[in-house]
């Protein structure tokens, strides 16, 4: 049993330091000046105010045009949602991570 418990524990430490290393990606870039520029900037914020625009302009008003901004803004939409979850997924690793190495501390201590 305890050879199971531990390496269920190993097991999970090692997935929740995968989701920790990817949050930390993701904080790294959001850090970085060219990201912010090219993506937090260009991206997010100045690419979708220019599609909210195209809404209403008058030369973007047929239905393939629509469907096409709607497309580029669902994009946006996406992609800043998997940044915001790599992230959170990553705080709840972290945080799951530390429960599951002070269990293993306990485990281990027990076997001695």
């Amino acid at each position: 049993m305890y050879t199971n418990d531990m390496n269920e524990i190993n097991v999970t430490i090692g997935e929740a330091e995968k989701q920790v290393h990817l949050a930390s990606l993701v904080r790294k870039l959001e850090q970085n000046k060219d990201f912010r520029e090219l993506i937090l900037e260009g991206y997010f914020r100045d690419n979708a105010s220019r599609l909210v625009m195209l809404k209403a302009d008058k030369e973007f008003q047929t239905e393939d045009k629509q469907k096409s901004i709607d497309k580029d803004i669902l994009g946006i939409s996406v992609f800043g949602d998997f940044l915001r979850t790599v992230k959170i997924m990553g705080d709840m690793a972290q945080e799951a991570m530390e429960a599951h190495e002070r269990t293993r501390e306990d485990i281990l201590a027990e076997a001695v």
